[in-house]
Parts: structure tokens; sequence; C-alpha cells
């Protein structure tokens, strides 16, 4: 993933989170730099680096890195490159709402379950071919896990369906159907 694309999502949550993410017989995989919502594979090309060196490459100050939520650490789940167990295929639906807090991606399992999901984290992937999305969970928490051929580009933490604003979003999106069956039915 580009380093700007990266750099977009850690500025707009002033959060930066380093993973290396290692199979279960503990091989190094690779590098996942994001936020606590999203990490992202790095291009082959990019120097690892530490977080604080990654907020100096995307040009913020040293005054600013307090403000910042920084972390970094390894992960063998649910940054695992390989077929995570249990994981199901997401289909994207031709739906993408906005409301006050963002605009979302809707996605839908194949047991009927719809995700929704921050369209800032999955714009990078509109140009990619071959792009495949899958939902993954691990200690309670779903994740989508975003895919370019047999790469994992990214895992995205899904918000749950009590946050609020999945509940507004729900709300805007009742709103719309229920207005939109009202003038059909006039």
């Amino acid at each position: 993933m580009k380093i700007t694309v990266i750099e977009k999502a850690c500025k707009a949550k002033r959060e930066i989170l380093r993973l290396e993410a290692v199979n279960d017989e503990g091989d190094w995989r690779g590098t996942y730099v994001g936020t606590g919502g999203a990490v992202f594979a790095l291009d082959d090309d990019f120097p690892d680096l530490t977080p604080m060196e990654y907020l100096q490459v995307f040009g913020v100050p040293d005054k600013e890195t307090e403000k910042w939520h920084i972390g970094s650490g390894t992960s063998t789940n649910p940054v695992y490159a390989g077929n995570f167990p249990g994981e199901i295929p997401a289909f994207e639906r031709p739906l993408k709402v906005a409301n006050t807090v963002g605009a979302w991606w809707v996605f839908r399992t194949q047991k009927g379950e719809r995700l929704f999901v921050p369209a800032e984290y999955l714009e990078p992937f509109k140009k990619l071919e071959n792009v495949f999305f899958f939902l993954r969970e691990h200690e309670g928490i779903e994740y989508l896990a975003v895919k370019a051929g047999f790469q994992l580009e990214a895992v995205i933490a899904v918000p749950k369906e009590d946050d609020p604003e999945i509940k507004e979003l729900w709300r805007v999106i009742r709103s719309v159907f229920l207005e939109e069956g009202a003038e059909k039915n006039e």
C-alpha cells in the first residue's frame, strides 16, 4: 500500500499502529501500518520504520506527537496472511451510505450479516483488480480482510451493531428507504 494512503488514514485519526504479522510457526510475514481501526500492508520497497519514524515521514512535528495514540507490536491474529480459520467471504453491496459521521460501505456475508466499513479505509482498493473481502473473527471482534490475489492488503475492524455511529447509520438508511417506499405508494 502506498505510504500516502496510510498517512491519510493515520492523520485523520491521530493514531499510528505498526504490527509485525507472523504465522503460527513464528515466521515473519510482513509489516502492517495504520490506525487502531485498520492496518495496511506496506509496499515492499518501503523501509521498515518505528511508529515515531513514520510520524516524521508524515511531517508530524515533534511537539504534536503527544496528541497521537502510538503503538506497535506483533500479531498472529487477525493479521494473518493465509486463510484465517473460519474466514468467510464478504460480498460488497453496491451501496455507499453517508451520514453525519462519514461515508460507509455496506457488505453482506454468506450468513446474511451486514457489515458497515468506513469508506476511507476502502478507497485505496478501488483501482486494484482481483480484490476480495473476507470476514474474520478473533476474540469476539469482527474484521474485514482485504486481499488482492493472494496478498493480504489490509485488515479493518468492523464496528459492532451497538456502536452509536452504526445505530445512526441504520436510522438514516431506514428513513431513506421508508421515504422512497412512501413516494412509490403515493
